[in-house]
Order: structure tokens, then sequence, then C-alpha cells
């Protein structure tokens, strides 16, 4: 930005980046329909996601919270906040597919998941 000096005309204003968002970082946009990501200019290919059911609980004798995957054994972890545990569980995830991919062995998910449902008595 130019300095403003007293008495000069006209007073001048950053040129706004058009492929950053309020933050300064790059906007992203998601299309579906190419499955691509854009990132500021850049164009990428979405990679598959897969979503997995997360059973979280608190556990007050060890005073964190506990996360188990059903569809994948009960793996669990654990972290002292929600937030922690679900980074903790998004990685051991990702570990436990590294290392299926690497033994050549499919993982194998239970015949049935477990079932959340409200009971009145």
């Amino acid at each position: 930005m130019a300095p403003v000096v007293a008495g000069s005309n006209p007073v001048t204003h950053p040129t706004p980046n058009l492929n950053a968002s309020p933050l300064g970082l790059p906007r992203t946009y998601i299309d579906n329909r190419s499955k691509s990501v854009t990132i500021g200019t850049r164009r990428l290919p979405m990679a598959p996601v897969k979503i997995y059911k997360v059973l979280m609980e608190w556990d007050s004798e060890s005073s964190a919270w506990v996360t188990y995957v059903p569809e994948l054994g009960d793996i669990s972890t654990f972290g002292a906040t929600e937030e922690e545990a679900l980074a903790m569980t998004r990685d051991m995830i990702l570990g436990y597919l590294e290392a299926s991919a690497k033994e050549h062995v499919e993982p194998s998910a239970p015949a049935h998941l477990p079932k959340l449902v409200e009971l009145a008595v």
C-alpha cells in the first residue's frame, strides 16, 4: 500500500487477493462432478474418502476420552480432549489400513455393527 501524504489525491488501497480467504489462506473449492479440489490456483484430484463410525466415551478412571472403531475390530485409542482423541483415532485408522495393505490383508468388518437406540422406561 502506498503511503498517504497530506493533500495528495487519490488514496490507494491494497489490491485484494481473490485467491485468498479473509485469513490470508488459499481459497478452497470442491468440485464433486469432476472429483477435484482447487486450492488457490492449483487443481488437484480428490482422494477417495471412507467414513468410519467411531464410538467415544469418557473414562473417569484415566481422565481421558476413549474411542473404538467397530468396523476395524474395535481398535481403540484415547486422548485428553475429544479433539485429541479423534486425531489419535484418525492416525490409528490410517496406520491400521497401511499395515493391512502392506500385509495384503483386507480389513474385515463385523457382521453386525453396534446400534445406538433410545428406550423409554
